[in-house]
């Protein structure tokens, strides 16, 4: 048998290479249909929720939301006031005893 030449070797380096790559892609491939097919299964199994429910989940949640933000601005001004005035009382105190 005659030996092989150096662009023969490449050449069989080239289609090994190929066919390792085609075997890693059909698995690859192999692997996302089963997981569509057993995503598919799962959203089957589960209960359709109508769209009036999500919108309905939707404001509820920005409402909290909104709820929550005013709550808070509502705090802060509240202790700035109320700070505020103890100050005031504070200080009429003090000037009136100097």
């Amino acid at each position: 048998m005659p030996r092989k030449t150096k662009k023969q070797k490449i050449l069989a380096k080239y289609r090994y290479k190929l066919k390792l790559l085609e075997k890693h892609i059909l698995n690859k491939e192999n692997l996302i249909n089963k997981a569509q097919k057993s995503l598919n299964s799962n959203l089957s199994s589960k209960p359709i929720i109508i769209k009036e429910e999500i919108s309905k989940k939707n404001l509820q949640d920005h409402s909290l939301l909104l709820n929550r933000k005013y709550f808070f601005q509502d705090l802060k001004k509240s202790f700035f006031l109320s700070l505020f005035i103890l100050l005031l009382i504070f200080g009429f105190f003090y000037l009136k005893i100097i």
